[in-house]
């Protein structure tokens, strides 16, 4: 068209960028796409400085860091022929300000590590949904953050076809959703740090407090069982944590009558619950955080038309009935465990950098709050996390519940399993299907990673989502990595 310029005056020829992703499978989720202005959005990004026909950022890194990304236009006066064509600048009255380079938080290898050791772990339990989010415990940078199955996002750069659109938006494993921050899941187990945090601080129990755990309680006519049916014997908050017992955080989130203990209750289990950032979003500056779910008393009147139990305690107290909670919030905290007790807000960016390389703006670490639990009580829930993957015994008949399937992996690391009940088909025992989840960071003694893992229905934590949590761990501090490939 530049050549035939001459038959066609008032005719400009203008480059037009296009966005191109090296590695959009990777970082589609994360980094999000840009599109046309959607219509509802068109009168006040017009009113804003936005041509009607301009692409904006739609999802993710794109469109939380739009305004940063985008620059400012410049404007000029200027002179024209007969034909349309610019011959003079009379004026500039505006520069143009290049757009910054967002500089993430993100380990590029630990990334593509981690897309593939989840992948493979959600493999083996044939699982078709699974996120991962790591941690550096100190800052809060998000070192990575994997939600599967994902999507590439130089679909979107030249335009994406109706036809593929659909198929992304019609799949009932969402691949257009960062389940890493907006999926709300059941804690499981994941939780009985919070419940034991509670518990020592307001004198429930002591650190050595032990608590007889049955292989079951009853309240109110109704059986609530340990996962293991003859239980574990007496236990204290630390070994509690070490084998998991449900008994023990039963007993200490509702009370039991049989051992004298009075329980928590859910208020104040709701006021650390919020301390640790469960009920809220973290404030990750990306688009589409969910802030999971603290049920209280008054919640479920409204949302079911039901009365409170002690049940719905217990249940709590051990991360499950209406509880939720993201991938996210896990990953959160169990940085804050490791580095004693500050809450920092997650953060996906870095810096901001101008076109030639030079530092526009720099994100420091932000704490948002200290726990409110005592140093020695801190201390003794990372003494159980520790024994979860190092302690071959831990009371008579029971190792730590993650240290068989992470013994060989050579880690100073503590952690916990979660195997999370959820409604669906009932196997040949009763049993409902389970997720699978694990928390954890390494090194226990001086904590550079902590990572959390959620796989779908993927079974025990400790089977499936523990071993991925040691890959990922064991690659980012050591560089030991098994072989990759990103298969989804």
């Amino acid at each position: 068209m530049e050549e035939q310029h001459t038959r066609l005056p008032g005719v400009v020829v203008q480059f037009t960028p296009v966005r191109e992703y090296p590695v959009g499978l990777l970082f589609g989720q994360l980094l999000g796409y840009t599109g046309p202005i959607p219509p509802s959005q068109v009168d006040a990004r017009v009113a804003s400085g936005y041509g009607p026909d301009e692409f904006i950022g739609l999802s993710g890194v794109e469109s939380s860091f739009e305004d940063e990304l985008r620059g400012t236009a410049g404007r000029q006066q200027v002179e024209v022929d007969a034909m349309g064509r610019v011959t003079n600048v009379i004026e500039t009255l505006a520069p143009t300000i290049p757009g910054a380079n967002v500089v993430l938080t993100i380990d590029g290898s630990l990334q593509e590590l981690a897309s593939a050791s989840l992948s493979r772990g959600m493999n083996r339990a044939k699982s078709q949904q699974g996120s991962l989010v790591a941690m550096d415990p100190s800052t809060g940078e998000i070192l990575a953050m994997v939600s599967l199955p994902g999507y590439d996002n130089n679909l979107f750069a030249t335009g994406i076809s109706q036809a593929e659109y659909s198929r992304l938006a019609n799949d009932v494993w969402r691949p257009l959703f960062a389940h890493a921050i907006g999926g709300q899941v059941p804690p499981g187990s994941t939780f009985k740090m919070v419940t034991a945090a509670a518990a020592l601080q307001e004198r429930i129990v002591t650190p050595t407090t032990n608590v007889a755990c049955t292989g079951s309680i009853t309240r109110n006519g109704l059986q609530f069982r340990d996962w293991t049916l003859q239980g574990h014997g007496p236990v204290n908050a630390r070994q509690a944590l070490g084998v998991s017992c449900d008994i023990y955080f039963y007993s200490v989130a509702g009370g039991n009558p049989y051992s004298g203990l009075q329980g928590l209750g859910i208020a104040r289990l709701a006021t650390y619950a919020r301390a640790f950032g469960f009920g809220e979003k973290t404030g990750v500056r990306l688009p589409g955080e969910s802030a999971g779910l603290f049920p209280s008393p008054e919640w479920k009147r409204q949302a079911k038309g039901e009365p409170w139990y002690v049940g719905d305690e217990y249940n709590i107290g051990i991360g499950q009935g209406d509880l939720l909670a993201t991938p996210l919030q896990l990953a959160s905290m169990t940085a804050t465990l490791a580095n004693g007790g500050t809450v920092y807000r997650p953060r996906i960016v870095r810096e901001l950098r101008e076109t030639g390389g030079a530092t526009r703006t720099t994100y420091l670490p932000e704490a948002v709050r200290t726990l409110p639990v005592n140093a020695e009580y801190v201390a003794a829930i990372r003494a159980g996390m520790r024994d979860v993957t190092n302690s071959p015994l831990i009371v008579p008949g029971f190792a730590g519940t993650a240290f068989a399937s992470l013994r060989t992996y050579g880690l100073d690391m503590a952690g916990k399993t979660g195997t999370a009940e959820f409604e669906g088909p009932r196997d040949s025992k009763g049993r409902l299907p389970t997720h699978a989840l694990f928390v954890g960071y390494a090194p226990a003694s001086d904590p550079r990673i902590a990572v959390a893992v959620f796989v779908y229905g993927g079974g025990e934590g400790s089977e499936i989502a523990a071993p991925i949590a040691g890959e990922v761990i064991r690659a980012y501090l050591y560089g030991v990595a098994p072989s990759m490939s990103v298969d989804r």
